[in-house]
């Protein structure tokens, strides 16, 4: 089930990196639906680990797109994204210690979102200040 969705205004306008955000969601709703289907802790931690590992991918691969279209704030990004990563094993770990599973999901949710809004919003309106289409896309 859906439970969040990107809006287009939340689109940065770049395929892999718009791509990786919505699988990300993804990732968050299997979360969703496994609190919902009152999994178990454990269930819901595995998935949890694998969404951190997925962003860890994610944020390295957008890093290296905007140091290839040369955006100027490129250490900016990687300071927010290694503070997101950082709060994102601290989270994992309240979920070890048995946390509130629904507060800690929602948590998580809000990192993902400050990342996407705070940090990747920069970058989208420098895609648009050069133009960037993505027909101009490798």
């Amino acid at each position: 089930m859906n439970h969040f969705t990107l809006s287009e205004s939340m689109m940065v306008g770049h395929g892999r990196i718009d791509s990786g955000h919505v699988e990300l969601i993804g990732m968050v709703n299997r979360c969703a639906d496994l609190l919902e289907a009152s999994a178990a802790a454990e269930e819901l931690r595995r998935e949890l680990a694998g969404l951190r590992k997925t962003l860890a991918q994610h944020v390295a691969e957008e890093e290296a797109i905007m140091k290839e279209l040369g955006y100027a704030d490129v250490q900016g990004e990687k300071d927010e994204h290694r503070e997101g990563l950082a709060k994102l094993s601290e989270l994992l770990e309240q979920c070890q210690d048995g946390a509130n599973l629904e507060m800690l999901l929602r948590d998580v949710t809000g990192l993902l979102l400050n990342i996407f809004i705070k940090s990747d919003m920069g970058f989208k309106s420098y895609l648009q200040s050069i133009n960037y289409h993505e027909a101009e896309a490798v």
